[in-house]
C-alpha cells in the first residue's frame, strides 16, 4: 500500500507466489530492506534498473544511486 489502507490477502509476497504457481521460474521475491543489497551484487556499468511501484519507492531508486555513485 502506498497511503492506502491494505487490502485483506494482498501482497508482494501473494503476487509473488501466484506468479510462480504459473510456472515461470525466473521471479525472485526480495524483501524491501534487501533490495539495495541484492542490486549492488547483480547491477553493472550500462544496466539500466527500474523501480516501479507507490509510495516511498523512490527512497530506493535514491539510495542505489547514491551507494553506486559512491563506489564510482
Amino acid at each position: 500500500a502506498a497511503s492506502e489502507v491494505p487490502i485483506p490477502g494482498v501482497s508482494a509476497r501473494n503476487i509473488f507466489e501466484g506468479i510462480k504457481a504459473l510456472g515461470k521460474k525466473d521471479v525472485s521475491f526480495i524483501a524491501k530492506n534487501d533490495i539495495i543489497e541484492h542490486l549492488l551484487g547483480v547491477v553493472r556499468r550500462g544496466d539500466l534498473v527500474l523501480f516501479l511501484g507507490a509510495g516511498d519507492i523512490n527512497r530506493l531508486s535514491d539510495e542505489l544511486a547514491q551507494r553506486i555513485n559512491k563506489n564510482c
